[in-house]
Parts: C-alpha cells; structure tokens; sequence
C-alpha cells in the first residue's frame, strides 16, 4: 500500500509553512491572467470573457481564503509574553486602518472610554478588527451602519456561562461591539464562530468565515470568552471576556 503524507490535523500547523509557499501560486496566477488579458482581450468573445473573469475572481477569493487562514494561524498558538494593551489606542488603530469602508458608508461609530488590559497587542488589534469590520459590512442595504463599542466590569459569577468555581470569583472585562445590521437567528449564535462558517452566500457579503473564529480564538488565548446575540434584521452584539487583571 503507497505511504500517503499525514493530513493537517489542524490550523496549528499552518505556522509552519511560510506565507510566501501559500501565497506565490496566486500571484502567479494573476500575473499571467493579467499578461493574457493585455494580450487577448480584443479577440475575446463575450462568453469567453466571462470565463476569464470568473477565473480571475475565483483566484482573488482563493487569496483572501489564504490570507484570512494565515491570520487563523497566526492566533492558534497562546502568546508567551503579555502586556499592558490599552484598548482606546487599538480602536484608533483598527478605525485608522478601516477609514475607507467607515467613510464610504458614512459609518456612525460611538466608543466608550475603554480599559488597559494585559493581552497580545497584535492579536487583540486583530480580534477588534475584525469585529468592526463584521460590523461594517453585514449592514442593510440603504442604510448607514451604526456601531456602539461598551465595556463594563462584570464577575465570573454574574455570567451565563459554564465557568469553574475559580471563574465565578473574578472580575471579567465585558467589551460589547453592537450594530444594526442584517443580524442573523439566535439559533445559530454559537456556529458563527465555527472556521469557515458563512450564513450568507458569496454574492451578497464577500468574506472566508474566518473573522469571528478568531475573535473567539483570540480571546480564549487571554483567558476569556467569546459570544453573540442577534436577531434577524435588527442587529447584532458580540460580546468579547477579557480578565481584569490585579
């Protein structure tokens, strides 16, 4: 019997392989789509085209897949080094990176003062991004996303959660990110954070189903909690766990 290779078990063995083995294959790709395209496209029929093009977006889907992987990757593993991570300052710079989409949709955004926590700095800054991004994007059509970021402190015991006895006696940052949008059923608030979860097809909300696998992922890594609350069209409110820390 032939000897295959062992599977990938898992997405923690993606750090293994460099983002350059993953990622060359597609800018191979483009850049001879581009070459024929400079070359041939007065000699493509309309159907012809449409073909090229389908490959062409099926390979910029491929690469998004890539990169929203790698960034899965990247938080699979709990970091060794923790430290002092102001939570205002990773906003302004999850807003800094996401001016265009807040602007093009004239994106109404209200923060509340938020804490220092001890964290990841990256991987905190990539949990939120995701977040506001989600936030952004799965919005009603003609409508203008509004978005409210809260935190409170609440205890361990307070949570409706399966916590342990030691959980119940501390202090858990509550950080909310809500909006108004398409939201989705309660049904369905726990398999959202499944990799590769999608409630809506490709067509109407582009995206990997990757985003709040990490959230939940990079909370976990602090020792916290991540979950959601929603109903179809009026919104939804993921809710991020961080410990206080004394």
């Amino acid at each position: 019997m032939k000897n295959w290779p062992a599977p990938i078990k898992t997405l923690k063995n993606l750090p293994m392989l460099h983002s350059h083995d993953l990622k060359e294959p597609i800018r191979k790709i483009h850049f001879f789509a581009d070459r024929l395209r400079a070359q041939l496209s007065n000699r493509f029929y309309d159907e012809e085209l449409k073909y090229f093009e389908r490959i062409e977006g099926a390979a910029k889907r491929m690469g998004s897949l890539i990169d929203d992987l790698l960034s899965y990757s990247h938080v699979s593993m709990k970091p060794k080094l923790f430290e002092d991570v102001d939570l205002n300052n990773v906003i302004k710079l999850v807003l800094h990176d996401l001016e265009l989409q807040v602007e093009e949709k004239e994106a109404k955004i209200n923060c509340q003062t938020l804490p220092v926590i001890r964290g990841h700095q990256m991987q905190v800054r990539q949990a939120f991004q995701n977040l506001v991004s989600n936030a952004l994007k799965f919005n009603k059509t003609g409508t203008t996303p509004d978005i409210t970021i809260t935190c409170k402190k609440v205890q361990g015991k307070d949570l409706s959660l399966n916590v342990s006895f030691q959980e119940k006696q501390k202090d858990f940052y509550l950080l909310e990110v809500r909006d108004k949008g398409i939201g989705f059923d309660q049904e369905d608030a726990e398999r959202v954070f499944n990799v590769f979860t999608r409630l809506h097809g490709n067509s109407e909300y582009k995206g990997s189903g990757v985003g709040l696998s990490i959230v939940r992922k990079v909370a976990e890594n602090h020792n916290g909690y991540a979950m959601a609350n929603s109903e179809a069209g009026k919104g939804t409110c993921v809710q991020v766990l961080f410990p206080v820390s004394n």
